[in-house]
């Protein structure tokens, strides 16, 4: 029987778990669909987006290093190095976290330039250990982590 892998929730959650496989019961090519029976023991279809096949390597969370000391947890910014394991390969990523009071401090003395964060910049209500876990976490599940972090090696 055929395999996929998922590798993203999705608004499946609990219903899906990433990183698990699942037996394809049936698919559809034109609907881009498979249908498997899910953790909660549900068949039903599922969009392709959300899995990989048997085999295919995951990046995945080991550890969240804080870089920076966080000053003000309503209006500050934290670089952070993620520790992540992709397949048997270790290696680390990077990305920055900040609350939007903090960009808006930026203009309060215009100077006239525009401001941007590029895109391993992560917004969040409030700068704390907690926040950040859980929002690397949310990437981590819907298969976000690459495209919001950038790699420090090979």
């Amino acid at each position: 029987m055929e395999q996929v892998v998922c590798i993203d929730v999705s608004i499946y959650m609990g219903a899906l778990t990433r990183g698990k496989s699942y037996d394809v019961l049936e698919r559809d090519v034109e609907k881009r669909q498979v249908r498997i029976q899910g953790d909660n023991e549900r068949i039903r279809w599922y969009p392709f987006y959300c899995f990989a096949m048997q085999g295919d390597e995951l990046l995945r969370v080991e550890s969240i290093i804080l870089e920076d000391i966080v000053r003000n947890p309503y209006c500050d910014a934290v670089e952070i190095t993620l520790n992540v394991m992709l397949g048997e390969r270790e290696t680390k990523r990077w990305c920055y976290f900040l609350t939007p009071a903090y960009v808006y401090q930026m203009f309060e003395n215009p100077a006239g330039t525009p401001l941007t964060v590029g895109r391993h910049g992560i917004f969040v209500p409030v700068l704390t250990e907690e926040e950040i876990q859980n929002a690397v976490r949310y990437l981590e599940t819907h298969n976000m982590l690459e495209e919001c972090t950038l790699a420090l090696d090979g």
